[in-house]
Order: structure tokens, then C-alpha cells, then sequence
């Protein structure tokens, strides 16, 4: 008897299991993105990257009143620079934020918002660090490019952005294709 129970629970169970598997739209699940070949993503990704092409318009606003609010030891030092390290610490400042994970208890949580451009940045200022160490890029070219890519973080904060996030998670984590999207793609408007 206790034979049949336990026949039954892991029949029953996969049955489950299979069920469960099986996504709203009626498709399998699996670890690659639904409706999509991963061979025709990267070439769409890299027919994207290659173009160069401006994809994404966002109205710019100065941050020059902000980063002149900055004191010098406020925002500490960068490898790229003062007004770089200035312009990291406002972006940390505006991407996170910390909230208690339970009234009364002193331990946080950190927030982000916009988490796949926050981390995108983070990335990018990785690879130029390990690029620039490496002697491929010179100081003044890295610096030109992750001035970019912090003043596009900086002014799409609040802006609908959906779409660019959706071109961001096309580039897989490359850093490379990550820098080529900021810079060349996204065109910053007055």
C-alpha cells in the first residue's frame, strides 16, 4: 500500500511539475527567452551594435547645478577624474536608495531603480577601468565615454524607458556592446 501512496505522489507530482512548465501564452518554458532563436538575437544585437545608429532620444537637462551642490570629499575619487567621481556619486545617490527590511530593525536594504541601467553602468565603468589598465583606451578617450554613458543614466531616470531597457538586456552583459549602446545609440536632446 505504502508502494502505491508513494507511486501516486511522484506521478502526481511530475504531473505537476509539467504543468507548471508550461507558460501563460500556451509555450514550454526553458532557460532561453521565450519566441526567440539565440542565433537570430545575437545577429540582430550585433546588425545593431554595428550600425551605430541613434535608436533612442531623451530630453537632457544640465547637471551642472547639481554637481556644484557636490563638495570635493562628498563625492570622493574616481579613476577617471573629479567631476567623473561628481557625477558616479549623483548617480549612485538617484539609482538607490535604502529602505528597512522590517519595522524598528536598523538592518537595510538597498534599492535600485532602473536596475538594468544601474547595473549596465556599473559594468561599463568595470570594463573601461580594466580596458584602461590594460592600455587599449587612453584616459581622455574612457573618460569622453563614460561621461556619456553617466549623463544618459542621469537624464533617463524618469523617463519612460522600456524600450532601451529592452535593447540593454539584447546585449547580454557584454560590457563592450553595453558602452556602444549609451554612447552611440541614445541621443540626448535640449
Amino acid at each position: 500500500m505504502k508502494r502505491k501512496i508513494l507511486l501516486f505522489l511522484i506521478l502526481g507530482g511530475g504531473l505537476v511539475w509539467a504543468n507548471a512548465q508550461i507558460t501563460t501564452t500556451g509555450q514550454i518554458a526553458s532557460n532561453k527567452k521565450i519566441g526567440g532563436d539565440s542565433r537570430l538575437e545575437n545577429t540582430i544585437n550585433s546588425t545593431l551594435i554595428a550600425n551605430n545608429e541613434v535608436y533612442f532620444r531623451f530630453s537632457s537637462i544640465d547637471q551642472s547645478t547639481y554637481l556644484n551642490q557636490l563638495n570635493d570629499g562628498e563625492a570622493g575619487s574616481h579613476f577617471l577624474g573629479e567631476t567623473l567621481a561628481k557625477k558616479t556619486y549623483l548617480f549612485k545617490k538617484r539609482y538607490t536608495h535604502k529602505e528597512p527590511i522590517a519595522p524598528g530593525s536598523s538592518a537595510t536594504k538597498l534599492i535600485y531603480r532602473k536596475y538594468d541601467i544601474y547595473f549596465s553602468v556599473k559594468k561599463i565603468e568595470k570594463y573601461l577601468k580594466a580596458e584602461l589598465k590594460k592600455g587599449k583606451i587612453s584616459t581622455a578617450d574612457a573618460a569622453q565615454k563614460y561621461n556619456k554613458v553617466l549623463d544618459v543614466a542621469l537624464n533617463v531616470l524618469d523617463e519612460d524607458t522600456e524600450k532601451f531597457q529592452r535593447r540593454i538586456l539584447l546585449a547580454n552583459g557584454n560590457p563592450s556592446d553595453l558602452l556602444k549602446i549609451f554612447v552611440y545609440e541614445v541621443k540626448l536632446e535640449n
